[in-house]
């Protein structure tokens, strides 16, 4: 009989830390994700929209029109369903799974690389390409392959000539910190200028993209 209520008293102990870990999880996210969620009310607020899931479909989207980051999107969709499922009991079905996912998937296609270069309109096209046709062919390849993808520094050094498919005229650009990777397209201004740039140093599938040129015009493969 006492070990009986030993057993008792041991799993009441055992399922209240359970439960006081959850709920201190659900206190850490709280305050994580409050700044991202005053966001996504500001915005249903402006639209009249209700807090629900169909307005974070919307808000899921036009943060995709805003041409923001991957990173963003997920850090908004994490946040603002932690409190719609914890302090607004609402639930994240089958079908708003289905929805988000369709959004993110714009991510892969070519909305936001037009989004890329829509933005870089202001800069007259004609006088920008003329001042990239007067750099060296290795210049050339890397402004060229830059201008098109909108890729930043950190993500332009780690291409390596193997993520550069020449005959379906794409590129592959690792995102380290989200642990993605994303194919985008290049023009045929870029594949010829990619592969002038190879065929002059001798380029191998290994070599970086990028790498360093010294003052004798040697290239040494470096990240």
């Amino acid at each position: 009989m006492e070990q009986a209520k030993v057993f008792e008293l041991t799993q009441v102990i055992e399922k209240r830390k359970v439960n006081d870990a959850i709920q201190n999880q659900i206190h850490k996210k709280d305050k994580m994700y409050q700044g991202d969620f005053k966001l996504f009310k500001e915005y249903a607020e402006s639209k009249g929209m209700p807090l629900n899931f169909d307005t974070l479909t919307a808000y899921l989207l036009h943060t995709v029109e805003q041409g923001l980051k991957l990173s963003t999107f997920k850090k908004r969709l994490a946040s603002v369903k932690h409190f719609l499922v914890n302090d607004y009991g609402l639930e994240y079905t089958a079908e708003h799974k289905k929805n988000i996912a369709t959004i993110k998937k714009m991510y892969d296609d070519e909305y936001l690389d037009n989004k890329a270069m829509e933005g870089q309109q202001a800069v007259d096209k004609d006088e920008l390409m003329g001042e990239i046709n007067k750099l060296d062919v290795r210049a050339k390849a890397i402004c060229l392959v830059n201008l098109v993808t909108a890729n930043r520094p950190s993500e332009m050094v780690t291409i390596r000539i193997k993520d550069i498919d020449l005959k379906q005229g794409t590129i592959k650009v690792k995102l380290h910190k989200q642990k993605e990777v994303f194919t985008k397209k290049l023009t045929l201004e870029v594949v010829n200028a990619v592969k002038d740039y190879i065929q002059k140093y001798g380029l191998t599938d290994t070599d970086h993209l990028v790498g360093k040129v010294d003052r004798h015009g040697n290239y040494t493969d470096a990240e």
